[in-house]
């Protein structure tokens, strides 16, 4: 088929107002904001990949529409939402149509009782944040690029946003999505799902499986409170053992991100004229030396003037300011901030200021937290005025284990200093590692030779993160820029299950094609080592252990306990393998606190049916393709047998004691756990069961908790009850219920004197059992999962307006 017969044909289908094919819109749609796009662009070869046409998609009866007719064509067909990747993903390599999604932007249905959104996926972050706010709620999702970036490529790239440590990534957030396959079908993916876990699956396939439609993503009450607070720390090596206390304490900080040396500088020369009464709280700051002045003078320009003059003297001697980094004790800076209710401020923000300041660090006051947050946007949009000054400037973001983070910080830095100057800071942390967000900026005479750096640097720097054990994307995704080394992430067995998935799905390959693993020939490359296990299992800094899968769960318990940690493994059948446990077809849940298998299986190791060796590098988040390990959590043995895995551990001195409280009514019950929800004060565990009319809370609060839960009447139960509670009973096929079902639920079940249990909560419903239930109970609990499901349909008043929609009875329409 001929261009023109194409494009003729997506005229005729939908329509000659959504097919665009002149000269600028080809340019413009022909790159994302990859670094080496704009490098071409200073080359005056902007346009080397242009795509043959671009369709503006409004509903997903067209998206549907377009789909079919590529693939009848044998047309390649990239999404893409609004431009914002800094990877290559959607660079049309092989021409075809660029799908435009940012039409699709509508808010189908909000719950206000169940705290949930369901959002088309070309919605931009921006007006769908500034939306809940005004409806009382936040996703929680905050990317640098919020303003010009969607729904659809957040759920594409696996991304993270500033405040994942309180909110957890993007994957976190989502409840359910509706994907459209490569051959137009619809498929409805949700998180309590029985057997292989292909939510996680689809999320971050960036458009090579197939195209989000829309989302059902878990909302939290808008903060009532903010505080941020600036502290010095002598080193990088002290400030990451200081995030890692803070983390490992049990706080969920909204933000905890240390700057190296060299980001301290310029971090610390931020301008806030609205914040010049120095804090009277702080620490009396120490006379800054001549090197830090000099070296201040030197750096600042690289971010405010971005002078011609400034970037020749900086980045054409890189090697030497690395050194001096290297060599003159300047000193680190950690922001540290809080949002959520007052109640929880109160109790959390002092507590983690006191771990900083034991820990020997500097108070600098609210200023430098405050300029952050009201800067932390800004970084993005300053990258321009360097590639016009002539230089070029990249970041790259890894993933790693609290006690692997400064080697592979040293190993990063080594491998790119002397070819660009290179900062970093830390990030997105978690109880058992964070994030490492490098960046690095170039100077070259000529565009030939800046492309020839940049790929220099890229390609030593990943070989540097493969070789130090770390994940080589936390949240920008792979694209182009990253896709040679995912079989250094997967192993063989990685792109054996990918190509599999992609033979079955779309075996003409025309789906966002040479993204993520571009040529089969490159499948096999660059292997990761073998992780050496001991017969007993040693927990690490990072509170992680490497578990033989063969072994069972109390011989793993017992190995760890002398050390003073527990597994957190709820009601297990104690003669199954750790292996069997986690290819179970029902997803086990680890308690609110704790999250679920996903939350605490940070890696995998697996041999395939093939004889093919998947395995995942140790890291606590990352956006390296789709979730490929998640085919055989739940998966039986089908796409393969778990030999190791990388598991978290629960520290026993946070274990409190069990609490209970009775009640007539289990929504009394309800009641009181999502008040505790909304406190923050997450149990370890929580169980509700109804028997002959009556309702308990069963309740295993952390330890520094026990006063919260007896504001609520809980009673302590006694040392007598085991921890964990035993047996969870229920029957396959459980749902995941969210709060105004599962109150409905089970307050049926009380007045009809059936026995029920809910073990599995979080912040937005549970998994209820029925143990010995009824044929009515199961089809009661089967007609909520039918029910609950993401509208097929967008609501009538396509407004998008979420005040609106909150009006119109929480989106029951």
């Amino acid at each position: 088929m001929t261009l023109s017969e194409l494009r003729n044909t997506l005229v005729e289908l939908v329509g000659a107002d959504r097919v665009l094919f002149t000269r600028p819109d080809l340019v413009a749609y022909s790159a994302d904001m990859w670094p080496r796009a704009q490098i071409w662009k200073l080359a005056k070869t902007a346009m080397r990949h242009p795509p043959d046409a671009i369709v503006r998609i409004e509903s997903r009866e067209r998206l549907v529409a377009v789909l079919k007719r590529c693939r009848a064509l044998n047309v390649p067909v990239i999404p893409y939402g609004a431009g914002s990747g800094v990877c290559g993903g959607t660079l049309p390599i092989q021409g075809g149509v660029v799908l435009d999604l940012k039409g699709m932007n509508r808010v189908l249905a909000l719950s206000p009782d169940d705290r949930t959104v369901t959002v088309e996926a070309g919605a931009i972050g921006y007006e769908l944040e500034r939306g809940l706010n005004e409806a009382g709620f936040t996703l929680g999702h905050f990317p640098s690029s919020l303003l010009c970036s969607t729904v659809g490529g957040y759920a594409a790239a696996r991304s993270a946003g500033q405040y994942s440590s309180r909110y957890g990534t993007f994957e976190d957030l989502v409840l359910a999505l509706t994907v459209a396959l490569p051959d137009g079908r619809l498929v409805d993916l949700r998180r309590d799902d029985q057997g292989p876990d292909w939510l996680s699956v689809m999320i971050g396939n960036e458009g090579t499986l197939g195209v989000v439609v829309d989302a059902t993503l878990r909302l939290a009450p808008l903060a009532e409170t903010k505080v941020f607070r600036g502290f010095r720390l002598n080193d990088v090596a002290h400030g990451v053992d200081v995030m890692r206390r803070v983390m490992q304490a049990g706080l969920r900080p909204a933000v905890l991100r240390l700057y190296d040396p060299f980001d301290t500088i310029i971090a610390a020369s931020e301008p806030h004229p609205e914040i010049e009464e120095p804090d009277a709280t702080a620490t009396p700051r120490k006379p800054e030396s001549r090197v830090a002045r000099f070296l201040r003078a030197e750096l600042t320009p690289l971010r405010y003037d971005l002078e011609r003059r400034a970037l020749d003297v900086l980045l054409r001697r890189p090697a030497w300011l690395n050194r001096l980094a290297d060599n003159v004790p300047l000193g680190c800076l950690l922001i540290a901030g809080f949002e959520g209710s007052d109640e929880s401020i109160t109790r959390d923000a002092p507590h983690a200021w006191g771990i900083i300041q034991s820990q020997g660090g500097e108070d600098r006051g609210a200023g430098p937290g405050e300029a952050w947050h009201q800067n932390r946007f800004s970084v993005s949009f300053k990258q321009s005025k360097v590639f016009l000054a002539g230089a070029f400037v990249d970041t790259m973001e890894v993933s790693t284990t609290w006690d692997n983070l400064v080697p592979l910080y040293d190993a990063v830095r080594r491998a790119v200093c002397r070819h660009a100057f290179i900062m970093a800071h830390f990030s997105h942390a978690y109880r058992e590692g964070c994030s490492i967000y490098f960046t690095m900026a170039g100077r070259a005479s000529n565009a030939r030779e800046g492309e020839r750096i940049h790929r220099r640097i890229w390609q030593e720097g990943l070989e540097a993160v493969v070789g130090a054990g770390g994940s080589i994307s936390h949240h920008h995704g792979i694209g182009l820029s990253k896709s040679t080394f995912l079989p250094a992430e997967f192993g063989a067995g990685g792109g054996r299950l990918f190509w599999a998935l992609k033979e079955v799905m779309d075996p003409a390959e025309t789906m966002n094609p040479q993204k993520l693993w571009p040529r089969r020939s490159e499948r096999m490359k660059t292997p990761s080592p073998t992780h050496n296990l001991v017969a007993a299992p040693s927990v690490t800094r990072s509170q992680t252990i490497w578990a033989d899968a063969s072994r069972t769960v109390p011989e793993l318990t017992a190995s760890i306990s002398r050390d003073g940690y527990q597994l957190p493994l709820w009601s297990l059948d104690s003669t199954l393998t750790l292996g069997d446990h986690l290819a179970l077809p029902a997803h086990l849940d680890w308690g609110p606190s704790l999250g679920g298998v996903r939350d605490n299986l940070l890696a995998l190791e697996a041999t395939l049916p093939g004889g093919e060796i998947l395995r995942e590098r140790p890291a606590p988040r990352r956006a390296a393709g789709p979730d490929l390990p998640g085919l055989l959590r739940g998966g039986g043995s089908g796409f393969g047998r778990i030999e190791r895995a990388l598991l978290r551990v629960v520290p026993k001195k946070l274990v409190g004691a069990p609490h209970t409280l009775s009640a007539g009514c289990p929504r009394t019950l309800l009641d009181v756990l999502r008040a505790l929800f909304d406190q923050e004060a997450l149990p370890l565990r929580a169980t509700i069961t109804v028997e002959q009319g009556a309702a308990a809370l069963w309740l295993l609060p952390r330890a520094d908790q026990v006063a919260l839960t007896r504001t609520f009447g809980l009673a302590p139960l006694g040392a007598e009850i085991p921890w964990p509670v035993p047996g969870d009973g229920g029957f396959e096929g459980s749902p995941y219920l969210l709060w105004s079902a599962l109150g409905e639920v089970l307050a049926s079940a009380c007045e009809d004197g059936q026995r029920m249990l809910v073990s599995r909560f979080d912040s937005h419903g549970a998994w209820p059992a029925a143990e010995g239930g009824t044929a009515r109970a199961r089809k009661r609990l089967l007609h909520h999962k039918v029910a609950l499901r993401p509208p097929g349909h967008p609501l009538k008043k396509e407004t998008g307006s979420l005040v609106a929609l909150l009006q119109a009875r929480g989106g029951d329409e």
